[in-house]
């Protein structure tokens, strides 16, 4: 498990795949495009917002370019389905078995997934007392 991609980041590249065969001479910024998480259950586990950005260069609809990119998209191991929405957001729900079987494997990992840092570094929170004559705030210095 150690070093395994995390869903959004293993989602982000399989989305850029799918804009990058719907539009191979674009030349969109790939960088641009990710997955993030639905802000709603009823829009799925995850969603892509990318297309509107990828539509106003490329000078067409917002839904159509998510359309194209849903039809160009490779068949992923953890996706049931997508589905655009709206202007043009791309809805991604994922099977059940698989995110079940991926916790099963954080369950397992001693690192629970978590990567750690190649060198170990000191970071030292200094927190505010409050003070009627300072202004309040939060000190954070990192020492390598």
């Amino acid at each position: 498990m150690k070093n395994k991609k995390s869903i959004d980041q293993e989602l982000t590249g399989w989305i850029r795949e799918g804009f990058r065969n719907a539009f191979p001479s674009a030349g969109t910024d790939a960088s641009a495009i990710s997955v993030v998480g639905a802000t709603d259950p009823g829009f799925g586990d995850y969603q892509c917002n990318s297309s509107m950005s990828v539509a106003r260069a490329l000078k067409k609809p917002p839904r159509d370019v998510a359309q194209s990119v849903v039809n160009a998209l490779a068949t992923h191991e953890s996706v049931e389905r997508t589905e655009v929405a709206g202007p043009g957001f791309i809805n991604i729900y994922l099977k059940t078995e698989w995110l079940a079987g991926r916790l099963e494997d954080l369950a397992r990992d001693d690192s629970y997934g978590i990567t750690m840092p190649e060198s170990q570094r000191t970071v030292v929170m200094d927190y505010s007392s409050p003070n009627i004559a300072k202004p309040m705030h939060v000190g954070i210095s990192v020492q390598r």
